[in-house]
Order: structure tokens, then sequence, then C-alpha cells
């Protein structure tokens, strides 16, 4: 059965917007503070060119391993994933334990994702692009209704004064920026074209900007309500911005089910991660198993997820980029 088009445009959001919660809002402020909201503009801009480079590959209707014979290239790519996989799964997990469920032992949140993680992947490949299309409908309403919550808190000051960035400060948060949305993307030339559904480069052009719209609607609003100072001093403010969105109101509980908005961008990246390294270990479920159940070692060390979130995973994620133009000009020689 073919993946639908919706099915695979959807997936495509969320790709974009793995990093959002964890990365990208918390990079861009810290950056360039209330001037974050240009970050998502001039860094959607320059992606596209990355988008036009991996459509190319996926165009002509090979995937990575098709292209690429030698193992060298393919345990590459496999050990990046892994640790893209790992890094936004700390996020996910972070987020859960801190600013959700925290009173819940990480261990058993950990034990808890990966058991729903296996529970998709053992459904074979449709059913994880079906899960991604239902998600992104919640996603949807879950955006609508926080935003009308937020309306009324809206102040024009907070964004001003413009422009008063470090200029150093702004190339380094459009780098980041543009490795954050477009290296997850790499994960649809894991998928030949011929297995999608009435897949257009025109519809996935606009599914590209539509989520980056959207990344740049939550920053925009972020700091509008916030303000800059106080978006700063929270860890997660995606998450904040909703408790503020209906704080008082008779729904204010609420709060604790709209965290499935960050919850579900970070969710289901992560299962079409594992899927491909699933897929690498010829169905291996111990050892994505223990891939994943891993990362419980790596929460105590605070210091070194530091150090790797901020330095590390940006310069190393770029290399996803410099491979990628690797396979299109063996492509191109190939021809």
């Amino acid at each position: 059965m073919k993946i639908k088009d919706m099915e695979f445009y959807s997936s495509l959001f969320f790709m974009i917007q793995s990093c959002l919660g964890g990365f990208i809002i918390d990079d861009t402020i810290k950056l360039v503070k209330n001037d974050a909201w240009i970050i998502p503009i001039v860094g959607s801009i320059i992606g596209f060119a990355i988008l036009k480079l991996y459509l190319y590959i996926f165009n002509n209707n090979v995937n990575i391993s098709q292209l690429f014979k030698t193992k060298i290239v393919n345990t590459i790519y496999i050990i990046l994933i892994i640790l893209l996989m790992d890094t936004i799964f700390l996020s996910l997990i972070s987020f859960i334990s801190t600013g959700y469920l925290y009173d819940t032992p990480p261990l058993f949140i950990i034990v808890l994702i990966t058991l729903t993680i296996l529970y998709v992947l053992k459904n074979n490949t449709n059913s994880l692009f079906r899960t991604a299309l239902i998600f992104f409908y919640l996603f949807l309403i879950t955006y609508f209704i926080v935003t009308i919550g937020l309306i009324r808190q809206v102040n024009f000051l907070n964004i001003m004064p413009i422009f008063n960035f470090k200029m150093t400060n702004f190339i380094i948060a459009v780098f980041h920026y543009v490795i954050y949305t477009t290296i997850p993307l790499l994960s649809i030339l894991y998928y030949k074209k011929s297995t999608m559904e009435n897949i257009s480069n025109k519809k996935i052009t606009i599914t590209y900007f539509l989520a980056h719209l959207s990344i740049f609607l939550i920053i925009f609003t972020l700091i509008l309500v916030f303000g800059v100072n106080l978006a700063s001093l929270y860890q997660y403010p995606g998450y904040h911005i909703l408790k503020r969105a209906f704080a008082g109101a008779f729904v204010e509980r609420l709060e604790k089910i709209l965290a499935i908005y960050w919850i579900i961008s970070m969710l289901i990246p992560i299962m079409f991660w594992a899927n491909i390294i699933l897929n690498k270990l010829k169905k291996n479920y111990f050892i994505i198993t223990l891939i994943i159940i891993s990362n419980y070692f790596l929460l105590t060390n605070i210091t070194l997820i530091t150090y790797w979130n901020e330095t590390l995973f940006p310069i190393i994620m770029s290399s996803f980029i410099v491979l990628s133009i690797l396979i299109c000009i063996k492509k191109k020689l190939s021809n």
C-alpha cells in the first residue's frame, strides 16, 4: 500500500519542527533577544536551497542505501541519525520530566515512550505515516486553541527595539536554525518517491514554508506575550506560554493536556528515525530498544548534555549537508 500525500506532508511538517521546543526557541532568543522572530524568516529562505538539494535526490527515486553501496557512507549516516534521534529523545524526556510529569521517575517515562515507539514501529511504515497525519490534525487544533487564548495578552512594545543584535550572534543563530530545520528533512531520502501517492514538489514546498511560518508565529508570540527577559528565564518557554494562554480560566488544567503540542513535535520525528535505524538493523528490536533506553544514563550528566546541545550538535549535524552534496555530485556523475 502506497503512502498517501497528506501523510507524507504531515511527516515533513513534524521533521522541520522536531528541534523547535528544545533548541530553536531557546537558541534564537539567547543569541538575538527580541529580534528572534527574524531568524525563521532568513533561515527558511536559506534552508530552501538545502530542501531543493534533498528534492533532487528524492525525485530520482533512489534512497541513500541504493545510491551509496559502500558501508562506510551508510554507516556514517546511521550514526548521525542515531545521534540526532538520541539528542531529540533526551530533550523530550527532559521536557516531560521537568515541566510536565515532574513527580514521575525519568526511567519510567523512558520505558513508556520506548514501548510506544516500538508499538508503532511493529505495525509497519504505513502506520507510522498515518500516526503522523492523526497527530498533525491534533497539532492544528491545539495551535488554534492556544492562539485564541493568547490574543488579548499580546504587547507589541515587547518587540522593541528591533535590529538591535550583534552580527556574529545573528549569523550563528541563522546557521543553527538552518541546521535544526533542514537536517531532520534528510529522513525523506530513506523513502523512495515511488512508494508515495501523488507527491509533488510544489506541495512539499508549501508544507516547508507553512512549517516555518508556524515557527515564526510561535517565536513572535512568545516575545509579544512574555518579553525577551521573561522568555529567557524559562527552560521551555513554549510550554509556559500554553499555561499563560489559559491562566485563571475554568480550563486552567488544560495546560497539562496541551503539553502534547510539544511532545508530538518531538515524538513523531523520533519514531521516523527509529524506523530507519530498525530497517538498517534488519528488524532487530532488541538493539533499537537498547539504543533508546541507554539515554537514561546520560540524563544525570547535565554539563555534558549542555555542551553537546549548544556546541557539538549543530556542528556535527552540519556534516549531513556535506554528505548530501556528495550524493548529488555522485548522482550527476552517474547519469
